[in-house]
């Protein structure tokens, strides 16, 4: 079962690559400004992934970097959000508020309870049921008629929703399995949430084609 992880992440991490040139090339030839954020997004977690399987390569811990992504995620897409919903007045009052205290709580937690070295459940559990939060809201602000929905930013939406809503569960319960059940049945939750991972680039990777679609009759 691991070598199944390690060919579905194979496959997500190439879509990965694949999506941020594809992001990257709107952004800095299409001048989409609305995806700047979520281009962000996925370089840097390229980018972890790339500095992750360079240090597993070389027998070197790399549980810091789930520390230093968890932080970044939820400030990057808690921004996308931001950008997103920017006719929401509600939401742009608090989410400063949401940013800073969140990003306190989640460094905190790095210092004080769940050190480097070991699995930050807490803080990745936290970043998740926030963007979920931002998720939901987003659909809630599109049925009320609030914010300018596009077909690309429902998509990216959906593929957030998706995913964080999934992959919230098995970082949720981490520690719970890590200590209760056998390895093999480990192994299906992570299984379970490499699919998920793979899922979200393959939409993504449509949100980009439609993202080229949209551009190309607009440029006519």
């Amino acid at each position: 079962m691991i070598t199944y992880i390690g060919y579905i992440a194979y496959i997500a991490y190439t879509v990965l690559f694949i999506n941020t040139l594809i992001f990257w090339f709107f952004l800095k030839k299409k001048s989409l400004d609305s995806l700047k954020w979520f281009t962000y997004y996925l370089s840097i977690s390229f980018c972890i992934q790339i500095i992750a399987k360079s240090l597993g390569i070389n027998k070197i811990p790399n549980l810091p970097l789930l520390h230093l992504y968890s932080l970044l995620e939820f400030i990057i897409i808690s921004i996308f959000y931001k950008k997103v919903l920017v006719e929401e007045t509600g939401f742009q009052k608090w989410i400063n508020y949401i940013l800073g205290i969140g990003s306190v709580l989640i460094i905190a937690n790095s210092l004080f309870l769940q050190p480097l070295t070991a699995f930050n459940s807490n803080a990745k559990a936290f970043s998740q049921i926030m963007i979920i939060g931002y998720a939901i809201y987003y659909y809630f602000s599109i049925l009320h008629e609030r914010t300018n929905a596009t077909t690309v930013l429902n998509l990216l939406n959906a593929a957030i929703l998706i995913y964080f809503a999934g992959s919230f569960f098995v970082f949720m319960f981490s520690d719970l399995l890590l200590k209760q059940l056998d390895k093999d049945t480990q192994l299906l939750f992570w299984i379970f949430n490499a699919l998920l991972y793979l899922v979200f680039q393959l939409i993504v990777i449509f949100a980009g084609w439609k993202a080229y679609l949209t551009t190309k009759k607009s440029s006519r």
